[in-house]
């Protein structure tokens, strides 16, 4: 296989496509059928051939009508289910059908012609499928290929397969039927195909009593559509014993096989391969049309898609919202941060620290000597950080996204379990795991603490030296600020400490506090709950964005499509 051939393959095997909408199953068939079409017609091209392929349902004589057509008993005639297990094709002796074959599924197998072939050497599709070539020496069909394939109506789905297949390679037809069974649901479901790609036709209707007339069989098929002229129709008589060689000698066969030698030789066969060749570029460029129309209705479906998951997105975030007003562990323990933060940037204002500390001491030294009270000692950022982690219940958020995960296979997923979107939405590494989400909720802690850290510094740094003199002058205005952030975010330091610094409150200028500390310190409270909130929302958001990265994932890109196209360039070669 040529280079060109092995990338346009590798193009075409990344269509794909969620399943959101009714279309998506002719994404999947045009996504094999384009490629297989385009490769037939490039062998097609390459070896002159024309097929001429007999198809029908069990018991109308296809085979029969075969043997006759060949003019020899090559293929069993019955009516047994199944009675041709594999295709069998006659072609000539010099004829170059296996060179670039492009039915991958098929093999050929050639013998001579006069050899009685039994059911057991036709061949299956299974695994390696065999269709055995007939050679013959007549030059008046040396450029064509005639093929009798399996029933359409058998029970074996392979044979339906393997009709499939040839039928690509197929530039005329001959529907074979019987006056009884013309009209059979699955043979005329098949030819009606066939007919509206173009192709030229022949309908044989064979075991025709005396008195049936062609144009009851035309009628019937023009009422579905399909136009059926006089001199395409053949209507054989029933006949006993032996139908083969019998059916050479009616003045009905023997006129249609004279027309069909006359039809594939010379200018003729130049005008009919050139008509199927024309047909087999409109049908390749209609279903790549086609193929278009169902990729941007499944883009349609997927925006659609991933409007609804947003939407269950907020509710998740809502709730999750709902859970974190009546979790206040986590608050706490930031707001405890935050006071010790503010103590240490800001404690050098505090005129009176070093006095309120030797009280402090003071008082505590007889209460650590019996053990009530241990040692203070400053707590490093590192071990602040490590015991509000340890402390964190991140059972709501894990809840939250427990929820969202089962709305979306509730309410999101799509109803066939084949739909490639169903399988990847139920792929185990979709889901965060506990562990995952313990590690993005330290990423968006750790990014909390760092602007904390930021916010407090730029404040250290940031006040007006007209405020430090108002606050200098003040009595022990540190104090008022420790009261102030106690109040305002619900403890932090010991009880001890608390009636201490409330101690000295009656001494506090309140507008000094107001100046600086009041409204500093609430604003930093407010923007630090907004974060938090946000942080949490972000783990959610990363569930979410896994979703819509299996959605996206599964469409196809602008730049798949423009080499899609580029790959039908070699029609007008």
């Amino acid at each position: 296989m040529g280079q060109w051939k092995e990338d346009r393959e590798s193009v075409w095997q990344k269509v794909q496509c969620p399943g959101l909408s009714h279309e998506a199953r002719d994404v999947f068939r045009l996504k094999r059928s384009i490629p297989q079409r385009l490769e037939a017609h490039e062998y097609k091209q390459k070896t002159g051939l024309l097929w001429l392929m007999l198809i029908g349902g069990t018991g109308t004589g296809k085979s029969t009508i075969f043997n006759a057509l060949c003019g020899d008993t090559l293929s069993q005639a019955g009516i047994e289910r199944p009675k041709t297990s594999g295709p069998i094709a006659f072609a000539h002796e010099n004829s170059a059908v296996e060179e670039g074959f492009p039915l991958r599924e098929v093999r050929i197998e050639r013998i001579a012609r006069g050899t009685l072939l039994h059911q057991s050497i036709t061949g299956t599709l299974g695994g390696e499928g065999l269709m055995v070539l007939v050679e013959h020496a007549e030059d008046s069909l040396a450029p064509l290929v005639l093929v009798d394939t399996p029933d359409l109506d058998s029970l074996e789905v392979k044979n339906r397969q393997i009709v499939e297949e040839l039928m690509r390679l197929s530039d005329v037809v001959l529907f074979v039927s019987s006056q009884e069974k013309y009209a059979d649901e699955v043979p005329f479901r098949y030819f009606k195909k066939y007919h509206g790609e173009g192709k030229k036709h022949f309908l044989v209707l064979n075991k025709a009593q005396p008195e049936f007339d062609w144009k009851e069989a035309a009628d019937a098929f023009e009422s579905q559509g399909i136009s059926c002229r006089e001199d395409q129709v053949l209507l054989l008589p029933y006949l006993s014993g032996d139908p083969g060689h019998r059916l050479r000698e009616t003045p009905q066969f023997a006129f249609f096989y004279d027309r069909l030698t006359q039809l594939f030789s010379g200018r003729k066969l130049q005008k009919i391969r050139g008509e199927a060749r024309k047909r087999d570029k409109e049908v390749i460029r209609a279903e790549w049309r086609r193929l278009q129309e169902c990729l941007q209705a499944e883009k349609e479906a997927s925006q659609q898609w991933l409007q609804s998951l947003h939407a269950s997105f907020q509710g998740a975030c809502a709730r999750l919202a709902q859970q974190q007003q009546q979790q206040e562990r986590m608050s706490l323990e930031s707001r405890q941060y935050i006071h010790r933060q503010i103590r240490k940037h800001f404690s050098r204002y505090d005129i009176l620290r070093k006095p309120r500390r030797f009280i402090a001491d003071a008082v505590r030294a007889p209460l650590m000597f019996l053990g009530l009270v241990g040692k203070r000692r400053e707590e490093s950022h590192e071990e602040a950080l490590a015991r509000i982690r340890d402390r964190m219940d991140l059972s709501p958020l894990e809840a939250t996204i427990e929820s969202f995960n089962r709305e979306v296979l509730e309410k999101l997923s799509p109803e066939d379990p084949a739909s490639p979107l169903f399988r990847s939405l139920r792929q185990k590494e979709l889901v965060l795991t506990r562990d995952e989400i313990r590690e993005l909720v330290h990423k968006e802690q750790d990014k909390l603490i760092a602007w904390l850290e930021e916010t407090f510094h730029k404040m250290a740094e940031g006040i007006p030296k007209s405020k430090q003199v108002g606050i200098h002058s003040v009595y022990i205005v540190w104090g008022a600020i420790i009261i102030s952030l106690e109040t305002l975010f619900m403890g932090g330091i010991t009880i001890l400490e608390a009636v201490l610094n409330s101690a000295l409150a009656p001494f506090l200028t309140k507008g000094a506090v107001e100046l600086f500390a009041h409204q500093e310190l609430k604003k930093v409270a407010r923007e630090l709950r907004q974060r938090y909130h946000e942080g949490l929302v972000s783990v959610v958001s990363h569930q979410r964005a896994r979703y819509e990265e299996c959605v996206r994932s599964l469409l196809v890109d602008d730049e798949t499509l423009k080499e899609m196209e580029q790959s039908l360039s070699h029609l007008d070669a």
